[in-house]
């Protein structure tokens, strides 16, 4: 809640300050951002809530295998929206790297169905607010910091009346707002740092799609384990070698596979 409402003032006050222009001023109506915009502020709230309620009946190894197929379940929901036809190399690669994920973290897995329906769920959500983010971007034409500009406070919004109507009492009774405020500088520094992850994340799907951004993320998991092994003697299994191993080989096909899809696409139009 904190991070949406600070980014929805840092972005109000650089769009002031900067005099950015806002392309589709014109069209964003308070239906349209009801319509849109409030969905994709709900859809990150949802995430954010179900992603930590998940914690509460599954191990951290499940978890993290589960979240391993979000780029499968993004890709699928760019298809089935029509917002993106990946090609068959593409998908091929995006499931491998899935399974090298789950090779890394399979072991003891506690398994609880609600606890698979919230994770589930949670994932559902992440996918759904890229694919409208994709749409708003590639198809809409919005810009990073004019998307952040009508989505940090839908999203604010949604976790606002979320934390009120559930954890406001405990919250109050626990002294967490008297923390927060003795420790302020702590919460600018993490308010800045979110709204600068939002802004890469909008520019990376602007320049590549919303299932490289998640594939990245699970890339960037692995890579931080190969050079704690490195560096700071991580103890590795052969098996979780070979799932990273799996994963790696499979994002470098993923990234052949995806500009070659691209030229493809670029010749397509040229004729």
């Amino acid at each position: 809640l904190w991070s949406q409402f600070m980014g929805s003032v840092i972005v109000f006050v650089t769009v002031k300050a900067t005099g950015a222009k806002m392309p589709n001023k014109d069209r964003a109506t308070w239906k349209f951002l009801l319509l849109n915009i409030l969905p994709m502020g709900g859809l990150m709230a949802l995430k954010m809530i179900l992603g930590m309620k998940s914690f509460l009946y599954l191990t951290v190894s499940f978890i993290q295998m589960f979240k391993a197929f979000t780029p499968a379940i993004t890709l699928f929901v760019l298809f089935i929206t029509g917002v993106e036809r990946p090609s068959r190399n593409v998908t091929l690669s995006v499931l491998a790297m899935c399974v090298g994920m789950c090779v890394t973290v399979s072991g003891e897995l506690n398994f609880s169905l609600i606890g698979i329906v919230v994770i589930f769920a949670a994932q559902l959500s992440e996918a759904l607010r890229l694919m409208l983010m994709q749409k708003f971007i590639k198809k809409l034409n919005f810009k990073a910091i004019e998307l952040q500009y009508y989505r940090a406070p839908s999203c604010a919004l949604v976790l606002l009346v979320a934390a009120a109507t559930m954890e406001f009492d405990k919250i109050w009774e626990s002294g967490a707002i008297t923390s927060a405020v003795a420790n302020g500088h702590f919460f600018l520094l993490q308010a800045f740092l979110g709204f600068s992850v939002n802004i890469v994340n909008t520019m990376v799907i602007k320049y590549t799609n919303s299932v490289t951004l998640k594939v990245l993320a699970v890339v960037r998991n692995a890579c931080l384990v190969i050079v704690n092994m490195i560096f700071f003697g991580e103890v590795v299994t052969s098996r979780q070698f070979m799932g990273y191993g799996v994963l790696l080989v499979s994002f470098a096909m993923f990234q052949r596979f995806r500009r070659q899809q691209a030229l493809a696409e670029k010749g397509q139009h040229k004729v």
